[in-house]
């Protein structure tokens, strides 16, 4: 199934995508615990569901501006990353992106960004701040998880005040949009 053609193989350590690629498939690399780095080609336009999931030794993620959306899970579990670059043509990340990206420190959200899916930053417990920028009309539930024991500082629009209204957990600072 070339859907899922590197699901699961756990010494593959380095991959080059070439040019000619165009889309990265769901869980292409999905449990490729020794994946440490990856550079994706501007010539990808889209990346799959769950693609990187599980990628457990990948640290850092060059995410090129020729693609618009986050999938849902694309990186969910992904212990070792610390960061992620969120070009300005994001306009959506989806469903648990993130969650349990254990050592994830801080994100940078773009103004590009209108939709932010559940849970998309759930179980990072290395996250200390996340900004959430004026443009994002769609914010999830439990964004940053239920109760996940982190204390997370979170700036958003006042407007959205009601999704963070009964986590105690995180410190919120609502500003005008």
């Amino acid at each position: 199934n070339r859907r899922i053609s590197f699901f699961g193989c756990h010494s593959l350590a380095k991959i080059y995508i070439t040019n000619s690629v165009t889309s990265i498939g769901g869980w292409a690399f999905n449990g490729c615990r020794s994946l440490s780095k990856i550079d994706i080609p501007n010539s990808v336009t889209s990346i799959g569901k769950r693609a990187f999931g599980a990628c457990s030794s990948l640290t850092v993620i060059n995410i090129p501006n020729s693609v618009t959306s986050i999938a849902d899970q694309t990186f969910e579990s992904c212990d070792k990353l610390t960061q992620i670059f969120i070009p300005n043509s994001i306009t959506s990340i989806g469903k648990e992106s993130f969650n349990g990206c254990q050592s994830l420190s801080k994100i940078i959200i773009p103004n590009s960004v209108t939709s932010i899916g559940d849970r998309a930053f759930a179980c990072c417990e290395g996250l200390g701040s996340l900004i959430i920028p004026p443009s994002v009309i769609n914010l999830g539930d439990y964004v940053t998880g239920e109760h996940s024991g982190n204390y997370v500082k979170i700036a958003y629009p006042d407007d959205l005040n009601a999704k963070f209204s009964n986590d105690s957990q995180l410190t919120t600072i609502p500003y005008p949009r």
